[in-house]
């Protein structure tokens, strides 16, 4: 008794199997650095200009008018003491 298999017939196809190691090569694992860096750059892109905005103004409403009030003065006698003087 015969079994015929037609060629068209999936098991009329011989498969080939490799007799070595596997000849696709090893690839690395998917990283989150992709994702990190994206939230790192919309975190940074979203709070820089708002705490620029919070740094300048309390820069120029509470430092800036104090420094020219106070510590320039001081700063300017303390730069004029510290002049060499010349005598003729």
């Amino acid at each position: 008794m015969s079994i015929f298999i037609p060629a068209a017939s999936p098991a009329a196809i011989p498969i080939k199997v490799p007799s070595g190691p596997a000849t696709e090569p090893a690839t690395e694992p998917a990283t989150a650095v992709p994702a990190l860096v994206a939230i790192f750059a919309l975190s940074f892109a979203t709070f820089l200009p708002l705490s620029l905005a919070i740094f300048f103004d309390i820069f120029f409403t509470a430092f800036l008018p104090d420094f020219f009030a106070n510590c320039l003065p001081l700063l300017t006698a303390l730069f004029l003491n510290l002049l060499p003087t010349t005598s003729f």
